[in-house]
């Protein structure tokens, strides 16, 4: 993109999540250490062991049978270590620091416990009879 500096690369998988999603991140605040990338030659823990990730970011079953995390919402949370790699980064003041830090905490912790309760509700409308079945008096 024109005018844009390049974008830092990265793979969540890198990051704790089950499933690779590769993401472009633009920033003029660029980490001085580089993002980590699930690749042949540095692979994710579940890819050095299995040869693949355990689950896709996709809906459905992939080509290679791999598990799908359910609903989009269930993959649109940004991993912790990640945003903790990104802001600690920042050459911000102590003070600031510090309050970036607990307001981000709290952000992650709200989008958890949301994801959280979609993928229970995803969770119980896979289930035989779905979600009609708990409702039924």
């Amino acid at each position: 993109m024109k005018g844009l500096p390049e974008p830092l690369r990265t793979t969540y998988c890198k990051y704790g999540t089950p499933y690779m999603k590769p993401t472009h991140m633009w920033t003029n605040a660029a980490p001085s250490v580089p993002l980590l990338q699930c690749t042949h030659a540095t692979p994710c823990p579940a890819r050095a062991i299995l040869g693949k990730h355990e689950n896709t970011a996709q809906e459905g079953i992939s080509a290679a049978n791999t598990r799908a995390m359910g609903s989009a919402q269930a993959v649109y949370a940004i991993p912790r270590a990640l945003l903790h790699h990104l802001f600690c980064e920042l050459k911000l003041s102590e003070r600031m620091k510090e309050e970036i830090a607990l307001a981000v905490m709290n952000l992650i912790s709200t989008l958890t416990a949301r994801t959280d309760e979609s993928e229970s509700q995803d969770t119980e409308a896979s289930q035989p009879g779905g979600a009609e079945a708990a409702e039924d008096p």
